[in-house]
């Protein structure tokens, strides 16, 4: 019996000396560069990887935005809103689209992702804010222009494998 107490006191005492389980992280958050020119090339590179997609797809839409340029955190916003606003209209437009078949994944895939920011002040916000914004935007635009370079590609003669598809690749 004393043996029995022993051995549930040792069992016991190797319980309690067992490290607790690390507490769990947060994910790490996406280093945001929000140097104001970088961001304008940022920005500007959506504007890029829209003209491939319509280049590659035939589609047209309007493009409606201001062409000028601005400085500071103000031109940039309205870059960027110029920017979403394009995709959700070359967005619209490739899906609207019914003469290239090759492009019917990408139209199906692109019906569904129209791109609702929820902010909708063009004011000056801070540049963090805009860092932050341009990055919830990059996804969508680059996403599309992902899939339609790689069915790009896909379509490419033999003959021009080893030449770029999207120059930006």
């Amino acid at each position: 019996m004393r043996a029995v107490a022993v051995a549930s006191i040792l069992l016991l005492s190797a319980c309690a000396i067992t490290p607790p389980e690390p507490a769990a992280t947060a994910p790490p958050e996406v280093a945001l560069d929000a140097d104001p020119n970088n961001l304008q090339i940022e920005i500007g590179r959506y504007s890029a990887l829209l003209g491939q997609v319509v280049e590659h797809t035939g589609v047209a839409y309007e493009h409606t935005a201001s062409d000028e340029a601005g400085e500071g955190a103000a031109a940039l916003s309205a870059q960027l809103f110029d920017a979403v606003k394009d995709y959700n209209s070359v967005r619209a437009a490739l899906c609207a689209s019914k003469s290239q078949s090759t492009y019917t994944a990408i139209r199906a895939a692109s019906c569904s992702a129209r791109f609702r920011p929820g902010w909708t002040d063009r004011g000056a916000p801070s540049l963090q804010t805009i860092a932050r914004r341009s990055h919830q935007a990059g996804g969508p635009i680059i996403g599309l222009w992902d899939d339609v370079c790689a069915e790009a590609k896909r379509l490419q003669p033999a003959e021009q494998k080893d030449e770029p598809v999207c120059p930006m690749e």
